[in-house]
């Protein structure tokens, strides 16, 4: 993610209700499935326990970046996606996209 630290970065974000699940490892095996590579996953920090970030890279046929953060609250079919890239219409793009595979 060096490549993307020098960037400014036009974030874009929505929340999808009712989820059919929120299996972690489930939304990780539906993504690389479709070239969306798995980064990392850790605890918000000061809500341990209660809310988990995904993070996920993608590239387009451009070369383009886009990190991709998947926010899961405890006991909840509920999900935050963010997109972030240099391009604020790949952003929402790519944000759409990844919806549709979580729903």
């Amino acid at each position: 993610m060096e490549i993307l630290s020098h960037i400014s970065l036009s974030p874009t974000y929505a929340y999808l209700l009712d989820l059919p699940s929120v299996d972690i490892e489930a939304i990780k095996a539906k993504l690389t499935a479709k070239d969306i590579a798995f980064v990392a996953k850790r605890d918000v920090p000061g809500q341990e326990g209660q809310q988990v970030a995904v993070y996920f890279c993608a590239r387009t046929v451009t070369n383009a970046s886009l990190l991709i953060e998947l926010k899961f609250k405890t006991g909840m079919n509920i999900c935050k996606v963010t997109v972030k890239s240099s391009n604020k219409g790949l952003s929402e793009l790519c944000k759409l996209a990844v919806a549709k595979l979580l729903v």
